[in-house]
């Protein structure tokens, strides 16, 4: 097979493969059989994010990029989205809680204010109370 892009186009390819995937995992939230018969979503998925990281390994050396600057960005990226699912507020909407169970803010009857700040990039929280409260809950304190 030839290679275009110093694997580039690989990637590409992989990353589409990994969407669609993902996009029947979801929309098959309630069983594990693909919809086509094939197998099993979650092997598919296990599959496509190996092929992902294979050719993101691959890009990585044939273009020189920096390993370390990557694996630093992978951590940062990694500790931001631990965070972000543990907030109590991510997935209410999703496959993860019956779209009848309303919020944990709303059985509260929490009326925080709208998150006005910039949104956090990488691994600094801005300092607005959700975010606030999401240091809280990784560090165990709240």
């Amino acid at each position: 097979m030839t290679m275009t892009g110093k694997g580039l186009a690989k990637l590409i390819e992989e990353c589409g493969e990994l969407i669609a995937v993902a996009g029947k995992r979801l929309s098959y939230y309630h069983t594990d059989i693909h919809p086509d018969g094939g197998g099993s979503l979650s092997r598919r998925l296990e599959d496509e994010i190996a092929d992902v990281l294979a050719a993101c390994a691959m890009v990585t050396s044939l273009h020189g990029l920096d390993r370390a600057r990557l694996d630093e960005r992978w951590y940062r990226k990694s500790e931001l989205f631990m965070r972000w699912n543990a907030d109590p507020d991510n997935n209410t909407q999703g496959i993860d809680i019956p779209q009848s169970t309303p919020k944990p803010s709303e059985q509260l009857g929490d009326t925080k204010e709208p998150h006005e700040e910039p949104e956090c990039s990488d691994s600094l929280l801005c300092g607005c109370a959700r975010c606030e409260r999401l240091r809280k809950g990784c560090d165990g304190e709240g």
